[in-house]
């Protein structure tokens, strides 16, 4: 009798002692669906939808003069990233721009001809495709972190639209106040446009600039060149 109790008792500690390092083992294992994990703002593979919008901060040629705060740049885009390692990304953009330039009426005013009107503007929409590198910076979990961008884009310029606004007084005996008139199909605007682009990040925070390196109007117009330098803020859809 005392040799099947110390048997049993033999039995359950080394019993216990099994399922102790049992579970130490289980506590070390790597989740099978973490481990094979490859989609994420720090995984392997990586898409976000983002929108934003920018500036100008110079002015065009000299017949070309925009007005400040009225002169923008809307987007909405999609940024793919491939991680190569810790610190190195490539990835592409795919976005939607709509440039809209408010004229300076001025004596200057070349753009897209020499008439003085009460409000004009030069409204381009644009598809655009970007192809970049990126840098990451410090220690981060499966988030974005903080990382610099650098890469080229060209743009199709799909539609765009000239238009004039003009107030008039009712002592001019005419049946409106105001006239609107838009100009589409526009002949003297380029097809394509390209440049670089940089971005600085902050996980979904992303200062960028843009610089454009074509011109946006066919040589055989002579029209002076509108801004070619912006920034602006982008925000992207993600943790």
């Amino acid at each position: 009798m005392k040799r099947i109790l110390t048997t049993l008792l033999i039995t359950v500690i080394l019993s216990g002692l099994n399922l102790a390092a049992q579970k130490v083992l289980f506590e070390n294992q790597v989740d099978p669906d973490d481990f094979y994990q490859t989609y994420g703002p720090n995984e392997k593979n990586f898409s976000h939808f983002y929108f934003g919008a920018g500036m100008q901060i110079l002015q065009g040629k000299t017949g070309a003069a925009i007005n400040y705060g009225t002169t923008y740049t809307s987007q909405i885009g999609l940024r793919y990233k491939r991680k190569l390692n810790n610190t190195l990304a490539i990835g592409y953009d795919l976005s939607w721009m709509k440039y809209t330039f408010n004229l300076k009426q001025n004596t200057e005013k070349l753009l897209p001809n020499s008439v003085i009107n009460d409000k004009e503007m030069l409204v381009l929409n644009n598809l655009g495709l970007e192809l970049y590198y990126r840098i990451n910076f410090g220690k981060r979990g499966n988030y974005m972190g903080t990382f610099i961008d650098m890469g080229g884009y060209g743009n199709w310029a799909y539609r765009n639209k000239h238009v004039t606004v003009n107030d008039f007084d009712d002592d001019l005996g005419l049946l409106y106040g105001r006239r609107i008139v838009t100009n589409r199909r526009l002949k003297y605007t380029q097809p394509f446009n390209y440049g670089v682009r940089g971005r600085i990040g902050i996980n979904r925070y992303v200062f960028f600039g843009e610089y454009r390196l074509s011109g946006l109007f066919k040589d055989g117009f002579n029209l002076p060149e509108l801004p070619k330098l912006q920034i602006g803020l982008q925000i992207g859809l993600h943790q």
